[in-house]
């Protein structure tokens, strides 16, 4: 008999995760000035200074951009390194198309953000490999990960269990989100801004810091994944009221630390 639960317990439709990395990265001084610095530059691509990107008319002006760059990037499908990254360009271009099922405005800004990237041919060349890296990675992991608000949905069927894992689920996602909003922004930043910003930004800056970074959350995301996969698939034995046998569902946070720390120790024991 599948458990009962209160309206409060399920979801009328999927969270809006790039709304929540959006709020999560405006949260810090640094990623709320990046994020700033990102809406500048992309009113100033739009010519609509005063245009408010994540309203209703910002989405429109968002896609119909992303629109017309996704067609120049398919027509200059001519090297190597750009047909390695035209497909999943295009199939982030489906997804701001979506509309708020999948992000609306939150997900349209980063993506015109990695648009604006692509679209800048120095970011093709040799000394810029660590750059065009990233860029691909983040938009690999962006059409990896696109069903994640499907996945953690709530449903009245879900076991106590099942509830918690995908709330930790939920947690690591927002964190791998948030990378990615925070990578799109930084690409967009340094290929665009002015040339002492570029230099001060680039002083702290580690383009293959934030490659290891987005694989370690992508690795707890996946993690995390297949644990809810597996207790979906071959659900607990319960072994009395409210109770079942078998592990409880890992903590992300804690997670997140011994990935770090492993991590760390691994870069020490090489030294």
């Amino acid at each position: 008999m599948p458990p009962k639960s209160n309206a409060s317990d399920t979801d009328k439709a999927p969270p809006n995760l790039w709304k929540e990395a959006y709020s999560a990265l405006s949260e810090d001084d640094k990623g709320k000035e990046r994020l700033h610095r990102l809406h500048i530059i992309l009113k100033e691509q739009l010519n609509k200074p005063k245009l408010k990107l994540r309203s209703e008319d910002g989405y429109k002006q968002l896609q119909a951009f992303i629109d017309k760059r996704s067609k120049d990037l398919a027509a200059s499908k001519t090297s190597e390194k750009i047909g390695k990254i035209t497909d999943n360009m295009m199939t982030i271009q489906e997804l701001v198309a979506a509309g708020a099922n999948v992000g609306g405005p939150y997900v349209a800004i980063p993506a015109a953000a990695l648009f604006l990237a692509f679209s800048v041919h120095q970011i093709y060349k040799s000394e810029r490999e660590s750059m065009f890296e990233l860029a691909e990675n983040v938009a690999h992991y962006t059409v990896l990960h696109a069903s994640s608000s499907a996945r953690i949905k709530k449903l009245p069927t879900d076991s106590a269990q099942v509830r918690d894992l995908k709330r930790n689920l939920h947690m690591v996602y927002i964190g791998l989100y948030k990378a990615l909003l925070l990578a799109s922004t930084q690409l967009a930043i340094s290929l665009y801004s002015d040339f002492q910003f570029i230099k001060n930004l680039m002083k702290h800056y580690d383009w293959e810091g934030q490659i290891n970074d987005l694989e370690k959350h992508h690795r707890l995301c996946k993690d995390h994944r297949d644990e809810l996969l597996a207790r979906l698939h071959d659900p607990p034995i319960e072994s009395g009221p409210g109770k079942s046998i078998g592990p409880g569902p890992r903590n992300p946070l804690r997670m997140l630390c011994m990935t770090s720390s492993s991590t760390d120790k691994t870069k020490a024991d090489s030294m």
